[in-house]
Order: C-alpha cells, then sequence, then structure tokens
C-alpha cells in the first residue's frame, strides 16, 4: 500500500518541489501575519490573505464607497456588493444580462472552474435573481455592451476572461488604495471580501439559505462552511445594508 509521502520541499524558482515524490506547488512568501504573495503557473503574481472571511460593516463600506474617485469606479463596487458576483463574473456582464425591467432581474455566467475539472463549457452557467432597482437602472443608462470593460462586440468567454484577468488587477488596485486613502488596513480586505460580506448581510437580513446559495453560486456545504454567524451585525446595521444593496426580496 501507498504510504503518505512526509514532502522536502525544494525551492525552485516560482515553484516548491518535492525532492521525494516530485509534487509541485506554488511558492508563497510571507509580507505579513495575514498577506502572503504567490505566483500562478504563468508567472502573474496574486495576493492570499489569511482571513478570507472578514466582512464589511454599513459604515465602513460607505466610507470606502465615498472614497472611490469617480463614477465608474462606483459602479462595479455597486455591483459586486449588490450582486456578490465575482469579480470575472462582473467584469464579463452585459447589457443583454439585464433581462427583466420590471421585476429587476439579472442574469450572471459563471467564469469560476474547479481545479479538478479539465473541460470548461464554452457558453459557462447561468444563474439569475433580482437586484436592486437603483443599480438596476444604472446599469441600463452604461452605453457598452459589455458595461465594464466598454467593448461593443460579442466576446467568447474564453477572449473575455483573457481581457478580465488584466482588468481585475485594476478593480483591485482601486480597492487597496482607496481603502488605503481612506484610513483601513487594506491587507485585510479584497475583492472576495465583498463577495463575502454580501451573503453575510443577506444573511442577517433573513434571506433562506438556498436563495443566498442560488445568487453566490454556492453549494449548501459550501455556505455552511464559509459563512459564520450573523451576530456580528446588529439591527442599526441591517437598516444600513438595505438601502446599500437595494430592497430585493421585499426587504
Amino acid at each position: 500500500m501507498e504510504t503518505k509521502c512526509n514532502h522536502d520541499w525544494v525551492e525552485e524558482e516560482t515553484q516548491l518541489i518535492c525532492s521525494l515524490c516530485g509534487k509541485k506547488k506554488l511558492k508563497r512568501v510571507k509580507v505579513s501575519d495575514e498577506l502572503f504573495v504567490s505566483t500562478k503557473s504563468n508567472g502573474m503574481k496574486y495576493t492570499v490573505r489569511r482571513d478570507r472571511t472578514k466582512y464589511f460593516y454599513p459604515d465602513d463600506w460607505m466610507t470606502f464607497y465615498n472614497n472611490l474617485n469617480n463614477e465608474s469606479n462606483k459602479l462595479i463596487f455597486h455591483f459586486l456588493i449588490g450582486t456578490g458576483a465575482r469579480i470575472q463574473e462582473a467584469l464579463h456582464f452585459k447589457k443583454t444580462d439585464l433581462i427583466d425591467d420590471k421585476r429587476h432581474i439579472i442574469r450572471l455566467m459563471v467564469t469560476k472552474k474547479k481545479a479538478k475539472k479539465l473541460v470548461e463549457k464554452e457558453q459557462g452557467k447561468m444563474r439569475s435573481f433580482e437586484i436592486g432597482e437603483g443599480l438596476y437602472k444604472k446599469l441600463k443608462k452604461q452605453p457598452h455592451l459589455y458595461i465594464f470593460l466598454g467593448i461593443d462586440r460579442e466576446l467568447s468567454l474564453t477572449e473575455s476572461k483573457k481581457i478580465t484577468a488584466s482588468k481585475s488587477c485594476g478593480v483591485r488596485f482601486i480597492m487597496n488604495s482607496r481603502l488605503k486613502s481612506a484610513g483601513f488596513d487594506n491587507t485585510l480586505y479584497s475583492l472576495h471580501n465583498i463577495r463575502k460580506t454580501h451573503g453575510m448581510w443577506l444573511k442577517s437580513l433573513g434571506v433562506p439559505m438556498e436563495e443566498i446559495c442560488l445568487r453566490l453560486g454556492h453549494d449548501v456545504d459550501t455556505y455552511l462552511s464559509y459563512y459564520g454567524s450573523p451576530s456580528i451585525f446588529d439591527g442599526r446595521d441591517n437598516g444600513k445594508m438595505i438601502p446599500i444593496i437595494g430592497k430585493i426580496y421585499n426587504l
């Protein structure tokens, strides 16, 4: 019977390689107790935060949001907090994904694939849900087909993901710089924390678990593993959440 290897990791450029079994993994460099920097196989650097469950309180979110320096930046972050979308899903969003003007229903294309899946369908996977009326109207007024990319021709999912990979870095830079200038420790937050915040706010507001899972594209096990007690928020917080994410589910 095969025994588990007690890996003897050897550094080689951007990777750690086990000298015993040959297993490879990406190398992470510690920046602080909360932040690590790693490198993808294509050479692109990215940050890894120890605490991916840090949530925004409504007052903190508005301090950050009001510190954004133009309406274009405000719209992308309004979209992220109002939908819980992954950044790639947001950047891939098109005006044709505004599918119900009366009920303010949008559709999102899932662009994330699990590591064990080698093939990703070109069309992706869709999920549809309601967003706030104010956000819906802002999106409707935008001039381009791809609202956050400023592109008017149709892109394949593969082509879009190449473009959004670069664009997402710009959005992360904006978030980090605006958080820092607003007085926050920007190493504690990432775009993923906005997605977690959206889910936790809905949980605190009493939205059913199955509805939150549908919006975020999660399965129940993921939801139960990564979303904690909404008791960190109080009644005053809940009252401030609704104007930010919009009046959905008759909240």
